[in-house]
């Protein structure tokens, strides 16, 4: 069964410029800190929370890591 995925259309309506409120959550990471030292150039990070289908041929061999919080495995058994 060959799946496609594919973007669905979008319009950026607004772009802040400046944000000059830092969420919560952000300061409790100590990320202000670390936002003088990089910038994160050439760093990509995926965050999947449902798992994924890992032997999808644009995610093979491209998954270094992750985390298992449950008894499954990390791929996504549910194909959401």
């Amino acid at each position: 069964m060959e799946r496609k995925v594919r973007l669905i259309p979008y319009q950026v309506i607004a772009e802040f410029e400046e944000v000059t409120e830092v969420p919560k959550g952000v300061e409790l990471i100590q990320a202000p800190e670390l936002w003088g030292k990089t910038k994160g150039k050439g760093i990509t990070i995926a965050i999947l929370d449902t798992g994924c289908e890992s032997s999808h041929p644009d995610l093979k061999d491209r998954i270094i890591g992750g985390r298992k919080f449950t008894k499954k495995d990390r791929s996504d058994q549910t194909n959401y």
